[in-house]
């Protein structure tokens, strides 16, 4: 697993970073990858572009190439953001929904839907996808007067760009009941 993880960050960061093939092998020990004639692939991939490179390596047969690995890593990396205002900015700029969960310091259920719930893979794989998360304390006053009112925690707010509220999801919810939530939002953004 060291291999294949070495493996894709190197590709990874010489994707997106646009640092020469050369130099990248140079920092990287390549003792993690014994196995795998990268050196060689180095080599032959002077000549072709990066994606082009990419697309022609392959860990094992029948499993993806390390660039859809890479891309489908990308696309689940899951956080949390602590400002609302920048959560809302980001979600302009990335043309996504903003999910935001009031909780209160003291809640237990809070902290069950944070590990349980939203802990979820899947979960967090959807929410990566189409939204900017954000937490919000319900005793951060500023933060609260941008929120309609909120009768208990945990309080989550399914709300597009422009701050209006698509979902309101009051009390604990397991996975399952959760991504219902989420398909209901979907299905409310549609018919837009």
């Amino acid at each position: 697993m060291k291999k294949i993880l070495g493996i894709g960050l190197l590709l990874t960061n010489m994707l997106f970073a646009e640092v020469s093939v050369k130099s990248m092998m140079d920092k990287m020990d390549m003792t993690l990858i014994t196995d795998i004639n990268v050196s060689s692939a180095i080599d032959k991939a002077k000549g072709i572009n990066m994606s082009n490179m990419m697309d022609k390596i392959n860990i094992k047969k029948g499993m993806n190439s390390i660039k859809d690995m890479a891309k489908k890593a990308m696309d689940i990396s899951f956080s949390w953001k602590d400002n609302l205002n920048k959560a809302f900015e980001t979600a302009k700029k990335a043309n996504k929904r903003v999910m935001v969960m009031v909780e209160g310091e003291n809640c237990r259920w809070c902290k069950k839907m944070i590990h349980r719930t939203i802990g979820d893979d899947k979960v967090q794989k959807k929410l990566a996808q189409k939204y900017i998360s954000v937490r919000v304390d319900r005793e951060d006053s500023e933060a609260m007067k941008k929120l309609p009112k909120v009768r208990g925690v945990p309080t989550v707010f399914f709300m597009d760009e422009d701050k209006n509220v698509i979902e309101e999801v009051v009390g604990y919810f397991d996975v399952l009941d959760f991504t219902s939530y989420m398909g209901d939002v979907d299905k409310k953004m549609k018919q837009k």
